[in-house]
């Protein structure tokens, strides 16, 4: 069974017994935008009867007056497989004992809920309070290694590396793209009232 949104964890720290220290982990790691998990899934039907009861138990979420579920795991392959879609990274830039995390996000769908049209896969780097936004594939970065090899034969390797990595399941009867202010707390817009 795979989970509605999954979370991939990158081995980024390490203890070097030889050094008797803690050290971080810069090697490149690269990875996709989509993923299909259903290369990694049995075709076996065994105990298909417990997951489509855990299915129906999921937790129900209002959107616009309905409810929808939102189930807590699935093993339902559609046509396309089992597409998931990347949408956020976290970020280490320092090293083992000390560095700054951030996050890389990708909204999802082509509209706010305001009508806005949002544009095509563009992500942002959400670092303290300053939300900035991304060229195309500047968010690959984050696969970290290294960097530049100088003329005098020393490398430089970066320190900025992906820890975490947030898919969610491509799936029209649970996705929403956009949350409706209406489900926002009241005390969220004061407060950004107030900072503007």
């Amino acid at each position: 069974k795979v989970p509605y949104v999954l979370t991939i964890s990158l081995l980024s720290f390490d203890y070097d017994w030889q050094q008797d220290a803690r050290v971080k982990i810069n090697d490149r790691v690269t990875f996709q935008e989509t993923i299909d998990m259903a290369q990694y899934l049995s075709g076996d039907a065994e105990g298909a009867a417990e997951d489509e009861e855990e299915e129906e138990q999921g937790y129900r979420i209002k959107e616009d007056g309905g409810e929808i579920l939102a189930r807590g795991s699935s093993a339902v392959t559609d046509a396309e497989g089992m597409l998931y879609d990347l949408f956020a990274i976290c970020v280490h830039a320092g090293g083992a004992n000390g560095g700054h995390y951030y996050a890389y996000c990708k909204p999802f769908g082509p509209m706010t809920s305001s009508g806005k049209a949002k544009p095509a896969d563009q992500w942002y780097e959400m670092n303290d309070s300053r939300v900035t936004k991304l060229s195309a594939n500047e968010w690959q970065k984050a696969y970290g290694g290294l960097t530049k090899t100088y003329n005098r034969g020393y490398q430089v390797q970066y320190s900025t590396s992906a820890y975490m990595l947030m898919y969610r399941r491509r799936d029209t009867s649970l996705n929403i793209d956009d949350v409706p202010d209406s489900i926002v707390p009241m005390y969220i817009f004061d407060d950004q009232k107030k900072e503007d």
